[in-house]
This record gives structure tokens, C-alpha cells and sequence, in this order.
């Protein structure tokens, strides 16, 4: 019966193993350019967003003592304004509220935010967050905020303030090498926009993690890292968009359509005739866990059997 059980536990930890759901990284190909252009001096992307009209993007100055806020026609791509101004911060991400219609870009690090009319571009006023703020985005179907101060996903009202204390997401991306970017709200999902920073160490990938509104990480969006740097993202017609810092001074924006990607077990990856690469990559790390695994039930069977003889 004791032998019996030694082997029961091994197994259940195993059968567990197989039947636990994983992510599996997503590859996005960028196929679809919608805009294209030179940058103006030393000014570069940083966050955008997309309104019921256009698609607003900041780009900042080297010392970001300037700025320049561009409007695109979201249907036609064609660019409609570009308004020069002063200082926005870093303007690491920038906001759409449907029920006011007004634009929120905020600062990166700091508690301003910079308000401004979704259809003019006309300077509302700057207000005061109740935590410093890296990330921004507004949640139409319920009327609030999400918001990122470094690792930690807070919960705003319209007016910034807290609506919960309590943080609904931590740990994000606490890697040094990683560039923290903006994020966004679709269909019930957060997308965390990164880039393995080259200059410390890092080597310029893209990577946009999927997270549910209760803080669980759901999927990994592989992007090129030849496209550039990623700064932000948003979503046009239920697909993503996506605006990078070119490595040949150049800002571009692509639009590609993503398909959901669940979580799937172990046993039904195997069944899949093609996988991406970055899919075998995670195999081989789950393939030398389960070695790991097997290799204990061998010693503890081992172990058993020793007992027995005794």
C-alpha cells in the first residue's frame, strides 16, 4: 500500500503538469503600414491615441522642453494638424475619455496631466494625479481609468483620482532592461506595450503583454524588432495599432489585425502540426521541466523500492 501511494504522488504532480494551461507567445508580422514619416529634428514618438475622429500622437523634443501633437484622419490616414508647443513632460502615453471627450497625456513619472480638446486640440488645463503616472488608459464600458505608476496597475475616477487603493495588477515588467511603455483597453483586455532596451543591455525586441482586469497575465504579443522601437498602442476598428521610433529616423504606424490566442495545455500544443519559434523556445523550457519531474519520480520510485526491500 506505502508503495503504491509513493508512486500516486509523482504521478498526480505530473498528470497536473500536462493539464495546466500556459501562454503561449502570439506573433505579430507587420504587414500594414498606414503612416509614414521623417522626423522633424530631434523629435520623437511617444504615446498616442485614438478618438471617435482621429488618431492623436505627441512626439517631444531630445530635452522635451517641446512638443508637437499631430492628428491623422483615422479613416484616411492622411494627416489633418500638427500643433507645436511647449514642454508635455515625456508624454509617455496618451488617453481618450468617450464621456468628455477630451485627451489626457500625461507625464511620464510625474502626477501632471495635460488636457486637451479631442476635436480642436485646444488646451483645456493641467490637473494633478493621485499617483505618478507611466501609463494611461480609459475604460469606456465602465468609466474609468487604468493606470501604471512603474510596476503597480492602479484604478482612477475621471478626475485621476484613486477609486480603489488597493493596486489591481503588480509586477509588471520589473526588468531593468525592459522600456515600460503605454498601454491599452480592448475587449475586456489591458496591452502593455515594452522594448528590450538596447542601451541597457537589451536587444530590441517588442513584446506587448495581454492582461485580464483582474491582473492575470493571458498572452504575449511578439512583435519585429527590425520595425524599431514600440512606444505605444491602440486599437482602430478592432484592430491594433501600433507606432514605433524607427532606427532610420523615421516614425511609422501599422495596423494588423490579431486573433485571440487562449491558453492551451501542454498536450494540445503537442497536436499542432506548425508552431512559431518562439513557441519552441518555450517548449524546450517546459520540456526541461518536465525532465526535472520525471527525474524525481525515478528517485523517489527509487527511494520506494529501497524501503520495500528493507
Amino acid at each position: 500500500m506505502r508503495t503504491r501511494r509513493c508512486y500516486l504522488l509523482p504521478l498526480c504532480i505530473l498528470l497536473m503538469f500536462f493539464f495546466t494551461k500556459i501562454v503561449m507567445a502570439q506573433e505579430i508580422t507587420l504587414t500594414n503600414e498606414i503612416i509614414h514619416f521623417n522626423k522633424y529634428k530631434d523629435f520623437d514618438l511617444q504615446g498616442f491615441t485614438v478618438t471617435d475622429k482621429y488618431i492623436v500622437a505627441v512626439l517631444i523634443s531630445d530635452d522635451e522642453n517641446e512638443s508637437i501633437i499631430k492628428l491623422f484622419d483615422k479613416k484616411t490616414f492622411m494627416e489633418v494638424n500638427s500643433i507645436y508647443g511647449g514642454s508635455l513632460g515625456h508624454a509617455n502615453d496618451v488617453a481618450y475619455n468617450t464621456n468628455n471627450n477630451l485627451i489626457y497625456v500625461i507625464d511620464n513619472g510625474n502626477k501632471d496631466v495635460h488636457l486637451f480638446d479631442a476635436n480642436t486640440l485646444e488646451y483645456i488645463k493641467t490637473i494633478e494625479s493621485d499617483i505618478e503616472l507611466r501609463s494611461l488608459t480609459y475604460i469606456n464600458d465602465k468609466g474609468y481609468f487604468l493606470a501604471r505608476n512603474i510596476t503597480t496597475g492602479y484604478i482612477l475616477d475621471d478626475n485621476l483620482k484613486l477609486l480603489k487603493e488597493k493596486p489591481f495588477i503588480w509586477g509588471l515588467n520589473i526588468s531593468s532592461k525592459v522600456a515600460r511603455q503605454g498601454w491599452a483597453y480592448w475587449q475586456d483586455k489591458l496591452y502593455y506595450a515594452t522594448w528590450s532596451w538596447i542601451r541597457m543591455g537589451g536587444d530590441g525586441t517588442n513584446t506587448i503583454y495581454v492582461y485580464d482586469l483582474n491582473g492575470r497575465k493571458e498572452n504575449e504579443l511578439v512583435i519585429d524588432k527590425d520595425a524599431g522601437e514600440l512606444e505605444d498602442v491602440a486599437f482602430l476598428d478592432d484592430n491594433i495599432l501600433l507606432g514605433f521610433n524607427g532606427y532610420d529616423n523615421y516614425v511609422a504606424f501599422y495596423l494588423e489585425k490579431i486573433e485571440p490566442n487562449e491558453k492551451r495545455t501542454i498536450l494540445e500544443i503537442n497536436e499542432e502540426d506548425e508552431i512559431l519559434e518562439t513557441d519552441k523556445k518555450n517548449n524546450y523550457s517546459y520540456g526541461i521541466i518536465l525532465g526535472i519531474i520525471l527525474l524525481l519520480i525515478i528517485i523517489m520510485s527509487l527511494f520506494c523500492l529501497k524501503k520495500k526491500s528493507r
